[in-house]
């Protein structure tokens, strides 16, 4: 039996491991709990952090730690991206999200794991106070246009598609007694939950201001009992390290995604 450190490893990576064992590759941690890994050995072998490997380039990933490039890059290569742009202030969002269209999502440029990032902005207040929570983490802020549906992570292995994750925001169901902090201490007992944002299995779900928003939208506090069976969204993004799950989705992709 695996230690748990030893399955602890980013979505995307486990469909690697999986593969790698599949086809009989050797694989080991390069040390214990760590992220980095190596897949196969000699002249064969290759070195991987999460979902990065000894074969990208320092260009590549310089560019997609920049998401308004990133986007600009995508759009040139006629790939489907929501309309965005960058903010100076706190009032320059606001003119943006008018201009863009609402809802909208305000985020910070560069950081990774859904810090700072609000969506489903529908008003001026809501873009105000989201500029200013996306700004305490990163200089440059970002307006775009909102997408709603599943949040879906894609791996390209030698530009062909190879797997898909769908990721859901934290939640709890109501069993109609408990109150919403009792639910979401009981999710938090889960063994596979840990406090580490880092360790890439399951994060502890850890109320916030966005929990306050979305629970304040839906006629609840963190005080409310919700029915039984009822599900209550605690998150606005679906990122693992804000307490989100991830699942296959690799045989429900589109077809037409995949070609894409």
């Amino acid at each position: 039996i695996r230690k748990q450190s030893d399955l602890a490893l980013h979505p995307t990576t486990r469909e690697m491991i999986a593969e790698a064992e599949a086809r009989d590759i050797p694989w080991r941690r390069v040390w214990n709990g760590g992220p980095h890994y190596m897949l196969g050995q000699g002249e064969k072998l290759r070195r991987l952090r999460g979902f990065m490997c000894d074969l990208d380039s320092i260009l590549g990933a310089e560019i997609s730690h920049n998401k308004l490039l990133t986007s600009r890059m995508l759009a040139e290569a006629w790939l489907p991206v929501p309309q965005a742009a960058s903010a100076h202030s706190a009032d320059h969002a606001v003119s943006l999200a008018k201009r863009i269209g609402f809802p909208v999502v305000v985020k910070p440029n560069s950081l990774l794991k859904g810090a700072g990032v609000s969506v489903n902005l529908t008003g001026e207040e809501e873009v105000s106070a989201a500029y200013a929570a996306a700004a305490r983490y990163d200089a440059g802020v970002n307006v775009e246009r909102m997408i709603p549906g599943d949040d879906h992570r894609i791996l390209i292995v030698a530009g062909r598609f190879v797997a898909a994750a769908r990721r859901e925001p934290a939640r709890v169901t109501g069993d109609g007694r408990s109150s919403l902090r009792e639910l979401i201490a009981e999710e938090n007992r889960n063994p596979l939950r840990q406090r580490n944002r880092h360790f890439d299995l399951l994060t502890e779900i850890e109320p916030d201001k966005e929990t306050d928003r979305l629970l304040a939208k839906a006629g609840l506090t963190l005080d409310s009992v919700p029915a039984e069976g009822q599900v209550v969204q605690l998150k606005a993004t679906a990122n693992i390290a804000g307490g989100g799950t991830a699942v296959r989705g690799t045989d429900s992709s589109h077809a037409e995604k995949v070609a894409m």
